[in-house]
C-alpha cells in the first residue's frame, strides 16, 4: 500500500501524443540528468542506493524534516490514491503542461525548477507512506476485545446478544467475551490496547457498530 504514495502509481496521461495512455509515465520520455522515462524519474526521486546505511540516513533526514504531527493521519488507502492522483495531475504532469515525448530520441527537458519541486513532493510522500503504514500495522496488532454484560431484564439481554451476533463478521479480528452482568452494569465493554469504554444498556447492531468503528478506529 505504500506504493500508492508514488503519484504515477495512481495515474496515466491521455492526450493526442498518448491516445491510449502513457502507462503511468512509462511511455513518457524527458531529459533530467540524462534521458529517462518519467515514471523511472519519479521512482528514483530520492536516490537508488541499496546500501542499508544510505537508506537509513535518508530516512532519518526525511523523518527530521517531515514530522508526523504536520502531516495527514488519514488511514484510508482510497483517500491516499486520490491524494496521489491530484499530485500526479498538478505536480508531475503540471496540469498537462509538462513537455515530453513518446520516443526517447525526442525527449524534452523538464522545467528548470522541476527537480527541486519534485523532490519536495517525493520526500513528503515517502514520509506519509512510512507514518501511515506504521499506524496501520499498529492498529492491526493492537488487541481488541468486546465483552458483553447481560442485563437482569431478559428482553434487554436478548437485544445485547442479538446486536453482537449480527456484527460478528465485522469483528472477526476482535476477541468477544461474556461477562457477569449486574443491575448497574449491563451493556458492552470495548477494549483497544490500553483504552477502554463502557456502553451501558442494549443497542441496535447498527448503533453498536458505529460506536465500535469509532472506538477501534476502523
Amino acid at each position: 500500500m505504500g506504493d500508492i504514495h508514488q503519484p504515477l502509481h495512481t495515474s496515466s496521461l491521455f492526450s493526442d501524443r498518448f491516445p491510449k495512455g502513457d502507462r503511468g509515465g512509462n511511455l513518457f520520455w524527458v531529459k533530467a540528468k540524462g534521458t529517462v522515462k518519467l515514471h523511472s524519474y519519479w521512482d528514483g526521486m530520492l536516490g537508488r542506493s541499496t546500501k542499508v546505511i544510505n537508506v537509513l540516513n535518508e530516512a532519518k533526514l526525511i523523518k527530521k524534516t517531515h514530522e508526523k504531527n504536520n502531516l495527514s493521519t488519514e488511514l484510508d488507502p482510497v483517500s491516499w490514491s486520490k491524494e496521489s492522483f491530484k499530485l500526479a495531475r498538478e505536480m508531475v504532469y503540471l496540469n498537462g503542461e509538462l513537455k515530453g515525448s513518446a520516443d526517447k530520441e525526442n525527449a524534452l527537458p523538464v522545467p528548470a525548477n522541476y527537480g527541486k519541486e519534485s523532490k519536495k513532493v517525493g520526500e513528503q510522500q515517502v514520509a506519509l507512506a512510512g507514518y501511515r503504514l506504521a499506524s496501520l500495522i499498529g492498529h492491526a496488532y493492537r488487541s481488541k476485545s468486546l465483552t458483553l454484560f447481560p442485563c437482569a431484564d431478559g428482553e434487554a439481554n436478548q437485544d445485547i446478544v442479538r446486536s453482537v451476533d449480527n456484527i460478528k463478521k465485522q469483528l472477526s479480528n476482535s476477541q468477544i467475551n461474556m461477562g457477569t452482568g449486574k443491575d448497574d452494569k449491563c451493556g458492552y465493554l470495548l477494549k483497544y490496547g490500553e483504552r477502554e469504554q463502557f456502553i451501558k444498556g442494549a443497542m441496535t447492531d447498527v448503533d453498536l457498530w458505529m460506536e465500535i468503528k469509532q472506538f477501534f478506529e476502523i
